[in-house]
């Protein structure tokens, strides 16, 4: 059996300042380095018929990409399905505004409709979610600036929107708040 001791980027560098033994890149704010952190949250409430559709899109949040997304919570006020049918995708998408800089030929479009959580169920009474370990948000994801995580490859400008998309439509949608928290860094 062999024991693993292992240290982050951020202490490797701080350990190497600290020893005085070279010159060294000093973690980045967010990134192993204190920093703020902020939070936004918000809800929409869908309807049943929404709910049993496919092609329905619920826009929770819109963030910079320069931002680092740090977690994400996922919540309904109150049992939204009967069933256990129900199955959200929460992704990114390029922002629907034609005011905050997002090119006209992006605008509205998906970066990845999965980004956050695939085929998320089990949305029952006061379900409060933490999404980790999404295919693609991982702890390495968590240290870049969104752009960056979602595969960008540069920023594209404008916002980011979170939403969620119906992935498989319910059989017993109930029409209550369903949202996001949201925390970051700048």
């Amino acid at each position: 059996m062999t024991a693993d001791t292992l240290s982050s980027a951020s202490i490797t560098a701080l350990d190497i300042m600290t020893a005085g033994t070279g010159p060294i890149a000093i973690p980045t704010a967010g990134q192993g380095s204190p920093n703020v952190l902020y939070q936004v949250g918000d809800y929409v409430t869908p309807t049943t018929a929404g709910l049993a559709d496919t092609g329905s899109k619920y826009k929770l949040i819109r963030l910079s990409p320069e931002v680092k997304v740090k977690s994400i919570e996922l919540f309904v006020s109150a049992a939204i399905e009967t069933s256990t049918c129900l199955a959200i995708d929460l992704g990114a998408y390029y922002s629907d505004s034609t005011v905050d800089g997002t090119p006209a030929a992006l605008q509205g479009t998906s970066i990845s409709v999965n980004a956050f959580g695939a085929i998320l169920t089990g949305l029952r009474s006061s379900f409060i979610g933490k999404i980790d370990g999404a295919p693609t948000w991982s702890a390495v994801n968590r240290n870049k600036r969104l752009w960056e995580a979602l595969g960008l490859s540069s920023n594209p400008g404008g916002n980011i929107d979170i939403v969620a998309a119906v992935h498989t439509a319910a059989t017993g949608a109930v029409s209550v708040a369903l949202g996001v928290d949201i925390k970051f860094t700048k």
